[in-house]
């Protein structure tokens, strides 16, 4: 779904709701899917969009020395995802309540994206 506020260019919006963490997980191997996207340089900083419970956040944190930037639109999946990261020991992944990524500063740096 979209919303247009002011004027203002067109936002995502929360449209539909997450199946529960364990469901969602049973679904995807994540180190193996970003080894597919090619998601192999060890000091890459990384950017995700829409990071839900962290499922890919954490694995692609495993994966670089970079920094992983983790937003979503959502407070209580931008939680999930911090708390996955801290308990898994992975210091690397920034957390953002974002929409997007207009106007959001990486440190100057070039990242790819999830």
């Amino acid at each position: 779904m979209t919303a247009v506020a002011g004027g203002r260019e067109p936002m995502k919006v929360r449209d539909s709701g997450m199946l529960e963490e364990q469901m969602w997980a049973a679904f995807f191997d994540a180190p193996d899917i970003l080894g597919k996207l090619g998601c192999d340089d060890r000091q890459a900083d990384i950017v995700e969009f829409g990071c839900g419970y962290g499922t890919f956040t954490v694995a692609a944190a495993r994966r670089t020395t970079g920094t992983v930037f983790a937003l979503d639109i959502e407070p209580a999946m931008i939680e999930a995802t911090r708390q996955k990261a801290e308990s898994a020991g992975q210091r690397n992944v920034q957390t953002r309540l974002r929409c997007c990524a207009k106007r959001l500063a990486f440190c100057g740096r070039a990242a790819k994206w999830l």
